[in-house]
C-alpha cells in the first residue's frame, strides 16, 4: 500500500468522479485509475463502483 494511493483514492471520493480527481491530481485518468486499481488489489477489496455515467 501507498500512501499516494491512499490520497489518490480520498481526492477521488472527495471529487466523485476520476476525471476531476486526475485535473486536481494532475495525473492522467489512466495513471489515477491503475493507481486506484492497484490499491484495490493490495486490499483485496473493490472501494469504488465504476460507471460511465
Amino acid at each position: 500500500m501507498n500512501i499516494n494511493s491512499l490520497y489518490s483514492f480520498i481526492e477521488t471520493v472527495r471529487q466523485d468522479s476520476i476525471s476531476k480527481a486526475s485535473k486536481s491530481l494532475h495525473l492522467t485518468q489512466s495513471a489515477l485509475s491503475q493507481q486506484l486499481q492497484a490499491l484495490e488489489k493490495s486490499l483485496n477489496s473493490t472501494l469504488l463502483i465504476r460507471s460511465n455515467k
